[in-house]
């Protein structure tokens, strides 16, 4: 659970600021609970070679942008890191993350054991364009299985953690 105490905020809008602009594109900081998300430049130029990696790159984008408003910290990282230590796509308040965003709970638990077990992810963050019974058992396994992240439903700002 974030602590949006004055000094934990402060403390945030520092570490937000602090990030050379030369490096990090600074996208948004929440005033009422220091959430923030910074877009590593080499991923805007990822973005840019192609229309499907804009697309991809607009919706990992609109993922991190409601978990900072949610008062995560959120630096959204290029697809090749320097010293090929994985493929996850984030650093969500300091942990390794990966995004994901489905509508079916097919693949929910395949998605999630891949992310953390071949990507190098700690958590998952998960956008469902839906919530059904599905999706609750197929998160219900990933906690089984000792994976654990966030999701949100879209449409809905409030997210959760599993």
């Amino acid at each position: 659970m974030n602590d949006y105490t004055y000094n934990n905020i402060e403390s945030s809008r520092r570490e937000y600021e602090a990030l050379p602009s030369s490096e990090w594109r600074k996208d948004y900081f929440n005033e009422e609970n220091g959430g923030y998300l910074v877009t590593h430049r080499k991923r805007i130029k990822e973005a840019e070679k192609s229309n499907q990696e804009k697309r991809k790159f607009s919706r990992e984008h609109q993922i991190c942008l409601v978990f900072a408003k949610e008062g995560h910290r959120i630096m959204h990282l290029p697809d090749r890191k320097e010293k090929g230590e994985g493929t996850y796509d984030a650093i969500f308040d300091n942990k390794k993350a990966d995004l994901k965003k489905t509508k079916s709970a097919t693949n929910i638990v395949k998605y999630a054991s891949r992310a953390t077990r071949q990507q190098g992810a700690q958590i998952v963050l998960f956008e469902f364009e839906e919530w059904n019974s599905g999706i609750r058992n197929a998160i219900s396994e990933t906690i089984r299985k000792n994976i654990h992240g966030f999701f949100f439903v879209s449409g809905k700002t409030k997210t959760h953690e599993f």
